[in-house]
């Protein structure tokens, strides 16, 4: 869970656009009070003191309201407040003096617009960009506002509109292209113009769209964006093999440009390109030559991600033994990478995987290991993980697979270790739940009947809310607590859990035949071609049975486990036309659709599910048919509906408890997607209250209660402080009732962005921030992620402090402290043992500290600091690079003035 830094986060974004506008100001003007308070106010503005210059500006409009400096002052508080993040205090300071504004009143439209875009009031910034563009036709800002405008329309999703703005002949966008083609924000529009046509899917616009701009002189990064455009709209216009030509100039203009990122991103394009017309080879080997082009320099995280997707393309083609070699070159040439322990697992892993496709068994694996060493190899990469990163999230898995291993090699004893070790290291999972299984089979196997039901039983009663333990395990743990209770002459348990059986499964293969029994359990063991020939040997010697439809079923199951998804579908196409069984059809239709959905059908298993709740509403299945209704909603981001599905999931299936309270759930999120917080809390207060509501969906649902009123408090103003407090009363209570539990170390960073929130209009609230900022970093539960956005927090409460009615010998060291913080993230050395950086957090803290550096006049340190991010995070190069720039010029200006 991420905390939203969005309203309280610096200005970076768009300090690119801040001109200084004191060529307009006569400076030379003889000294008196009036010019020497404003050229005070303005050396805080120049000197990106943003606070105190918002301050002296402030004094100095409301002192001298007839000044001829009055104009520009308020013009430079509206920048200074932007500078500082407070968007609304831009807008409403602006249009309030706007009548004052003079000749700078496309100055004010500018930043009221700028504002009010980064604040997500399009429609103002839209309005205003409008202004400047009708109203304001010499402003130096013209150009960038026609762009914007409809940059703004397509924010709002306004794509039609958008369009016609930049399109329409006499509009001044055309106006612009004519008169200047080559200006940026020309060049700009029709890049827009064309991104606006590709998302309505009128491909041929895209390419015309592109041609205005093909014989311009355009810089290195427009040529490719201007290529990436035409490629992706002839790839998802289906003209994959013209889209993969395309793709190769993609590529040669990307290397003209120099940015790692766009070149990746070319690759990346022409693999899935190949990828889509089922050249997976010539995939593999796009990614190999750009692999071999990487030189040591290049970012660890741009050579992984190549190495792993060679591997993912290898494992599409079943060609393991490549994937397992590639992955064996990585931990050769990087040892010590911070991912060795996931590239172990799943060298480890996939080496398992080629040892069982020739089918071992304990019974078997003696005899067939020596000559393939296969389960010796993963065993080694599983113990290596175990033995080398202890504290790697991924030790429990290890021990999971190790005890596979050893099963295979028909060590019993052993790998009852490895699966008790597994369900001591997982945490509470679908691998936590098969690691329990196995060892309750290994105790079944050696006759501890009683150890054995200490296993099974937890399964079936302590993974309900795991839909994968549920379809793989639950019958079969039933089954083998009725086996088990039997053997211990536990005739009661035995009855009770056959009872479960009929109660849960009446119709299943293994309630009512052991043919059925062993053709499933085949299915669930990874050797389903075996299960089928089962069953149908079941359909021919009994092909008038009452289970004919069931076992039919079956047999599509059997293709789905070898993900088989067509076969599937056809299979249950061919069973809802021949079944005469109305009570399997349900089960069918739902299959089927689930099936199309795993395809990649999505369309088809929407239209399946559809009318599945619409023909089946009583059944049992409905619930969870509606529920993926308000899931593919969900995925096409379209809130609104996914909202009103998972509403009618629990107000329609109120039997469906599961279903039921995860809907509600869902629903409240959908409310939080589209802002409507209102509505958002009723759904998440409602949820807490219900007795049947399971308790980790109970805390669920109250930090997304809190983060709802946290939501609403910037848009509902008059009562922002009481919903804040709410909001602290809510994250308080999980701090203290889950205090052992990684949840409260983010309540209580969740109540320091509350108090930094209100610190905003009552600066006694800084401390309070800090304490419970302090708390979230020191908390010995909370995760790397936590710690660093509480870092980042606690960075910019001490800021805040620093520049509230601080002396600047007061806020020195205050900044630096500040600085210091977020560089701790930002070098890793906030981290614990066995924890991996995260990068969000570096990126947050990086940027924050780099601002900080720069306030203190600390270039070259900033300087430094920017290239260690651009090393440690090259998609942030671009956006660094205008800081670079500057920073490295103020540092020049600094070298000079000293004389070095």
């Amino acid at each position: 869970m991420k905390w939203n830094f969005k309203r309280i986060a610096g200005c970076w974004g768009f300090l690119a656009l801040i001109q200084f506008l004191f060529a307009t100001v006569n400076c030379s003007a003889a000294a008196t009070p009036e010019s020497h308070a404003f050229e005070v106010a303005a050396d805080f503005f120049k000197s990106h003191n943003w606070e105190k210059a918002e301050e002296k500006l402030a004094d100095f409009a409301k002192k001298y309201p007839t000044s001829e400096f009055f104009a520009d002052a308020v013009l430079l508080q509206g920048e200074s407040r932007y500078a500082l993040g407070r968007d609304s205090g831009v807008v409403e300071l602006l249009s309030t003096e706007m009548p004052h504004a003079g000749k700078l009143a496309d100055q004010y439209l500018y930043w009221t617009a700028v504002a009010s875009y980064r604040s997500a009031n399009y429609k103002n910034a839209a309005d205003s960009f409008s202004r400047i563009v009708t109203v304001y036709t010499n402003s130096a800002k013209r150009a960038e506002a026609i762009f914007s405008q409809s940059q703004t329309l397509g924010k709002m999703g306004a794509w039609p509109e958008a369009i016609k703005e930049l399109r329409q002949p006499d509009g001044a966008f055309q106006q612009l292209l004519k008169s200047n083609p080559t200006n940026e924000f020309a060049i700009k529009g029709v890049l827009l113009l064309a991104e606006a046509d590709l998302i309505q899917k009128d491909y041929q616009a895209v390419s015309e769209d592109l041609r205005i701009i093909s014989q311009q002189k355009l810089t290195p990064e427009f040529k490719w964006r201007s290529q990436l455009l035409f490629c992706r709209s002839l790839f998802e216009a289906g003209k994959t093999d013209e889209a993969l030509q395309a793709g190769t100039n993609l590529n040669t203009l990307a290397v003209e440009t120099g940015n790692l990122e766009f070149i990746g991103e070319s690759v990346a394009f022409q693999a899935n390109v190949l990828e889509k017309l089922g050249r997976l080879a010539d995939a593999v080997e796009v990614y190999e030559n750009f692999e071999k082009k990487l030189s040591a320099e290049t970012p660890k995280a741009l050579r992984r991600q190549a190495i792993y997707k060679i591997v993912d393309l290898n494992l599409k083609q079943n060609k393991l033994d490549i994937a397992t070699q590639k992955l064996d070159s990585f931990l050769s040439k990087f040892p010590e990478d911070r991912t060795a322990d996931v590239a172990l697992l799943t060298l480890g892993e996939l080496q398992l995987r080629q040892a069982t496709t020739t089918g071992l068994t304990p019974a078997t694996a003696a005899v067939t290991l020596p000559g393939t060493n296969l389960l010796s190899l993963a065993k080694a990469n599983f113990q290596k993980l175990i033995n080398s990163f202890t504290n790697s999230d991924f030790v429990g898995a290890a021990q999971l697979n190790l005890g596979w291993c050893l099963w295979l090699e028909n060590k019993p004893a052993e790998s009852r270790t490895a699966f008790s070790n597994a369900l001591q290291r997982l945490p509470q999972s679908e691998s936590q739940a098969v690691a329990r299984f196995k060892l309750a089979d290994i105790q079944f196997t050696e006759r501890d009947f009683h150890g054995a039901l200490t296993n099974y039983i937890p399964v079936v009663e302590e993974y309900k809310n795991f839909p994968l333990v549920r379809s793989n395990l639950f019958e079969r743990s039933l089954y083998q607590i009725t086996r088990a209770a039997l053997a211990e002459t536990n005739i009661t348990q035995a009855s009770q859990a056959m009872a479960k059986i009929l109660d849960l499964y009446p119709n299943t293969l293994l309630s009512d035949s052991s043919a059925l029994l062993v053709g499933q359990g085949m299915t669930e063991y990874a050797n389903p071609a075996g299960a089928r020939d089962l069953l149908q040997m079941f359909i021919e010697k009994s092909p008038t049975s009452p289970l004919s439809s069931e076992v039919r079923l079956a047999i599509a199951h059997t293709y789905e486990k070898e993900g088989n998804w067509q076969a599937a579908i056809t299979n249950y196409d061919r069973l809802i036309v021949d079944s005469t069984n109305s009570a399997v059809l349900p089960r069918v239709e739902f299959s089927r659709a689930m099936a199309n959905f795993r395809a990649g059908y999505e369309t088809n298993a929407y239209s399946i599910l559809t009318n599945f709740v619409v023909k089946f509403s009583t059944n049992q299945l409905a619930a969870k048919a509606k529920y993926w209704i308000g899931d593919y909603f969900w995925r096409q981001e379209d809130f609104p509906r996914a909202e009103r599905s998972y509403k009618e999931v629990y107000q329609n299936w109120p039997a469906a408890t599961n279903e039921g309270l995860q809907a509600q759930m869902m629903a409240g999120r959908a409310a939080m997607a589209r802002e409507n917080y209102y509505d958002a809390t009723t759904y998440f207060t409602n949820l807490t209250i219900l007795p049947q509501c399971p308790a980790p969906l109970r805390l669920e649902a109250l930090f997304a209660y809190g983060s709802a009123m946290m939501g609403l408090a910037p848009l509902d103003t008059t009562n922002s402080v009481a919903h804040y407090n709410t909001a602290i009363g809510i994250f308080l209570d999980i701090q203290k009732n889950y205090s052992t539990n990684s949840v409260a170390p983010m309540a209580a960073g969740e109540v320091g962005n509350c108090y930094l929130q209100m610190a905003v209009q009552d600066a006694s609230q800084y401390d309070r921030a800090a304490t419970y900022y302090k708390q979230a970093i020191d908390s010995p539960v909370a995760d790397v992620h936590t710690r660093g956005l509480a870092q980042l927090g606690l960075a910019k409460t001490l800021e805040g402090l620093a520049h509230t009615n601080k002396t600047a010998a007061e806020q020195g060291p205050l900044l630096k402290q500040a600085m210091n913080l977020c560089e701790e993230v930002v070098f890793t050395a906030n981290l614990r043992a066995g924890e991996e950086a995260d990068l969000y957090c570096i990126s947050q803290n990086g940027l924050e500290a780099g601002k900080l550096a720069e306030e203190l006049g600390l270039w070259e340190h900033a300087l430094k600091l920017y290239s260690t991010l651009c090393e440690k995070l090259p998609p942030l190069k671009p956006t660094l690079q205008e800081r670079i720039t500057k920073t490295g010029e103020k540092l020049a200006r600094q070298k000079a003035e000293h004389g070095v």
